[in-house]
Formats: C-alpha cells, structure tokens, sequence
C-alpha cells in the first residue's frame, strides 16, 4: 500500500511524503495541518486556512478520523446503501419485506422506566418514520405512497408489549395480603 500526502500553504510552501502505513500518512498530515480540519471534497483544510492537504492511496476520512468515527460511518453507509437498494426495488415493483426490528429482551425495574423507554422509542420511531417518507417525497417518489416506502424502510412500530417489566416484579404483590381497613367507630359529630 501506498500513500501520497502533499501539503501545501499559501505562502507557496510544498512538502510531499510517500508512506507504506496509514499511521506514518496520518502522522505527516496531523504535523502540517493539525487534526481538526475541514475536509472539502478531494482536500482538506486547516482550521486557520493556512494550510491544505490532499492524498491518494487511502481517503481523507482514513487519515483524519479515528478508529470509532470510522467504524460509525461504515455503519451508517451500509445503512444507506440497504435503504437505497430498499427503495430501488420498491421503484422496480419488487416486492420488499418490511424491516424487521431486532429482538431485543429489555429488563426494567420500574412501570416508570418502562414507561420511559416505550415513550423514547416511540419519539424515534416517529422521527425515523417522517424521515423516510419525506426523503421519499423528495427524492422523487410518488407522494401517496410515501407512507408504504416509509414503514418499508422503517419497519414495524414498536408495540407496548415489547416494555412490558417481566412476572417476577408484581410476584411480591400477589403474595402479600391485602390488609382489610381497621373499622370505623360511629362517633357523633355535630353538624
């Protein structure tokens, strides 16, 4: 593998480096420009102006973003990516299976907390939902079946049975006594 960094600035100083590894790239690039830049396409720019890197051989994203932000983007593209292939075969009149949300077995204290979490994931779902039928609409999409492509890409709402607390937080309830009132005394109390 190889990488090509060139700098250069705007009183017309040049440097080139030619490195095997992204570590040695990355090490050249943060020198002259710092790690916090301003990527703008094919270059990126420091955060004075002063300064302009491009690459060849790897991405700006490799040599100026971390491990995680890089994992985070992969991520978020191949999401991208499936909602496109999602929406290309809806356009197509394949038939495509709704998003099916992952099993996820939650384990709440309180009536509170579920309660909280049902109410998050709703307000997600929502936004998610609005999100995809104007990305729909405005993508070029027919407008009355903004609402088909949106719960295609979306997938199903979420139900209050998935934040249900488990049996055992009422068991103790069942299994206490109710307590009978202590009687009343008649008394008489002038009105």
């Amino acid at each position: 593998m190889k990488i090509i960094v060139s700098y250069t600035a705007i009183d017309g100083c040049k440097k080139k480096g030619t490195y095997k590894t992204l570590k040695g790239a990355r090490a050249f690039a943060h020198k002259w420009v710092g790690k916090d830049v301003s990527m703008c396409g094919w270059y990126a720019v420091s955060c004075d102006g002063i300064g302009k890197i491009t690459v060849d051989g790897c991405t700006l994203s490799e040599l100026f973003n971390d491990e995680d932000t890089l994992a985070k983007e992969a991520a978020m593209l191949a999401e991208m990516e499936e909602e496109s292939a999602a929406r290309e075969a809806y356009l197509r009149g394949d038939p495509v299976p709704p998003k099916k949300a992952p099993a996820v077995k939650y384990n709440f204290a309180t009536v509170e907390e579920a309660e909280e979490a049902y109410g998050w994931a709703m307000e997600s779902w929502g936004e998610r939902y609005a999100e995809a039928g104007s990305s729909w609409v405005f993508g070029g999409g027919n407008p009355y079946d903004a609402n088909l492509a949106a719960s295609q890409a979306v997938g199903p709402k979420p139900t209050r049975a998935e934040f249900e607390l488990p049996e055992p937080v009422f068991a103790h309830l069942a299994a206490t006594p109710a307590k009978t009132p202590a009687p009343v005394e008649d008394c008489d109390i002038p009105f």
